[in-house]
């Protein structure tokens, strides 16, 4: 068979890149240090290894009451 055989998946290499370690426990050591001192603004972080980048997604009042399956309402009059 000669057709099209698919995009090749590289196989895992047995120990990651140690660059990927440093920057993932960077990245979970300051989301820990914001959500401790209740500042944490974003739900989560994105990271782009090829560009050097990482984007947060900023949590809205409307995400986090989807996330706690709460009425706005009732958690705008919990913070009074």
């Amino acid at each position: 068979m000669s057709g099209y055989q698919g995009i090749p998946i590289p196989k895992p290499s047995s120990q990651p890149d140690p660059t990927i370690n440093h920057m993932m426990a960077s990245l979970v050591i300051e989301a820990v240090r914001r959500m401790v001192a209740r500042a944490c603004p974003f739900m989560s972080l994105y990271l782009d290894m090829d560009q050097g980048t990482v984007t947060p997604a900023y949590a809205t009042p409307e995400d986090a009451s989807r996330v706690v399956d709460r009425r706005l309402e009732v958690l705008s009059e919990e913070d009074n």
